[in-house]
């Protein structure tokens, strides 16, 4: 072992952490309140952003972009989106000197080995592609299982990351191989037979057999339905056209890519005035139609939003927040009618206008609809299903029925404390219901409980909520509701069920630790200044002292 000097232990603080430089070498040092001191690959291993700037709680330290928590101590991932662990050091204290062996890293833990256990005779099968499939793989096989494992999906990839279709991968900023959950490797070492491409016709959850659109059939012991939603079309005439799309698939990208008009037109038209034909319509101002209209006009495309609300995405953030959100697409020279619907589409075919309910026009090239999913459930059968909108109805721990599971967007399930029937539309807590389902497959269910978080990413804007805010009847605010940074609480009868805010990553990842440990402060301080990051140190640091 070659020992390097990393810092002096007395500029590291119990329950700090640092990001140092050793060697050319960047780690990020950590000293819990109980003394030990470890060294880590200092970046999240899903968004590479850098851990120095999360938030320490405990043993774990959570990214400030998407929640993803390490175990400083072992490395390994506790929380999605962060789908594999770091490396950490060796570490040695000496004379008050903290040093570190930058030869003898230590990868996190892989997983287990091939083979696996052909005489377990049982089959597991996941059906869907996203990731909720991938996160139950991972924890069917780190916790046990050795049996077969299927994961059937109609898409031809493997579970990848749709938030990013919308903004990076869209904008050319991410490749496609880099939206993948998990690396084809991974899979093969997980001992996962992939059955792509192939549609489910008909889940039997009563004898316990799938029929696939290949004509074969596949009789299961314990399954898991993670299909998701499929895009809702308004029933209004001309929706059925060429150039109205959706987006919610790769293969949906890739029509919207090749359908998009020229970039670099100006939106005022320039000396010619406006080419109303090049504009991009939106219709629906959920996060989905939003983040559009950020990314095309960050592509420098002319865009058109319409939708019923006067107020973006007032039944959820509320309407303080929901103005802001208006404010920053008009700004950016987005066209908003808010407070309108289509009554028709013209043009036949290949839609070339709107008509609004007001009666005014509105020239396009390309059509897109966000106004909402439908969960993917009509080939399940002997299943309980929703009247509302057909989601699966899981009982706390995500099972729908005797060898049968479900996650993500089409499950309904009792969640929170007031067991509400609650279907969460959120990419991560799709992973999170997926490690839950999979533990429940194996035999130890856990009534699902894990705070959901959500993020998007607007022009410069980063806005995230963590918590489930259905139904808040009150919204206090830390700061007005600005660009620059602003923290929201819900209440809901004088209880607090959600927060989010503005450029308050940081904040925001310690108030979810603190909503997970029980130690907000009463609701009448959270308008004040608090200190968030100083109140969850005193919350762990006070916990590990008392113990």
């Amino acid at each position: 072992m070659a020992w390097l000097p990393a810092l002096p232990l007395a500029d590291l603080a119990p329950g700090e952490l640092k990001r140092v430089l050793v060697e050319g070498k960047t780690l990020l040092v950590v000293r819990l309140a109980d003394g030990a001191v470890t060294a880590l690959e200092p970046t999240c291993p899903h968004a590479r952003a850098s851990l120095a700037f999360g938030v320490l709680s405990g043993a774990r330290v959570l990214c400030p972009l998407h929640l993803g928590t390490i175990d400083v101590r072992s490395g390994g991932d506790l929380e999605p989106p962060a789908c594999t662990g770091v490396a950490r050091y060796p570490v040695r204290l000496d004379d008050g000197q903290v040093l570190v062996d930058l030869e003898g890293a230590l990868p996190p833990d892989p997983g287990p080995a091939l083979p696996l256990d052909a005489g377990d005779g049982r089959t597991f099968v996941l059906v869907g592609g996203g990731p909720a499939s991938a996160a139950a793989a991972r924890t069917l096989r780190a916790e046990g299982y050795r049996g077969r494992l299927v994961l059937v999906s109609d898409e031809p990839e493997l579970p990848y990351e749709r938030p990013d279709l919308s903004k990076a991968y869209l904008l050319g900023q991410k490749p496609r191989e880099a939206l993948a959950v998990l690396p084809p490797a991974t899979w093969e070492r997980l001992g996962v037979e992939l059955r792509l491409g192939v549609r489910v016709i008909r889940l039997d959850a009563v004898g316990r057999r799938l029929e696939l659109a290949d004509g074969t059939t596949l009789a299961y012991d314990a399954a898991l339905v993670a299909t998701g939603a499929t895009p809702r079309r308004p029933q209004a005439p001309g929706f059925d056209a060429a150039n109205v799309l959706t987006l919610r698939t790769i293969a949906d990208l890739d029509r919207l890519q090749a359908a998009l008009p020229t970039e670099g037109r100006a939106l005022d038209g320039g000396a010619d005035g406006p080419s109303a034909r090049a504009r991009v319509l939106l219709v629906g101002a959920g996060f989905i139609g939003l983040e559009l209209a950020s990314t095309l006009r960050k592509k420098k495309l002319d865009v058109t939003l319409v939708a019923p609300e006067a107020v973006p995405l007032e039944r959820i953030v509320g309407p303080q927040i929901g103005t802001l959100f208006a404010d920053l697409h008009r700004a950016n020279g987005v066209d908003l009618r808010l407070g309108r619907s289509i009554a028709r589409l013209e043009g036949g075919a290949h839609v070339t206008a709107a008509v609004l309910d007001d009666g005014s026009r509105v020239e396009t090239s390309l059509v897109i609809v966000g106004i909402g999913v439908s969960p993917a459930t009509a080939f399940v059968t002997g299943a309980p299903r929703s009247e509302r909108d057909g989601a699966l109805e899981a009982d706390a721990t995500l099972r729908v029925t005797d060898g049968l599971w479900a996650a993500g967007d089409c499950v309904r399930f009792p969640f929170g404390p007031s067991q509400e029937p609650a279907r969460i539309e959120h990419w991560r807590v799709a992973m999170q219901q997926g490690r839950s389902a999979a533990r429940g497959m194996l035999g130890r269910p856990e009534p699902f409980a894990a705070l959901p978080f959500f993020w998007t990413h607007q022009y410069t804007l980063l806005f995230q909520m963590v918590g489930y805010a259905a139904g808040w009847d009150e919204v206090v605010l830390q700061g007005e509701p600005s660009p620059k940074g602003f923290l929201a609480f819900y209440l809901r009868q004088g209880r607090l069920v959600a927060a989010a805010g503005a450029q308050k990553g940081r904040e925001l990842a310690a108030i979810s630790e603190l909503m997970r440990l029980g130690a907000m402060p009463d609701t009448a301080a959270l308008g004040n200044g608090v200190d968030w990051l100083a109140r969850l140190r005193e919350a762990t640091m006070g916990s590990v002292l008392r113990s």
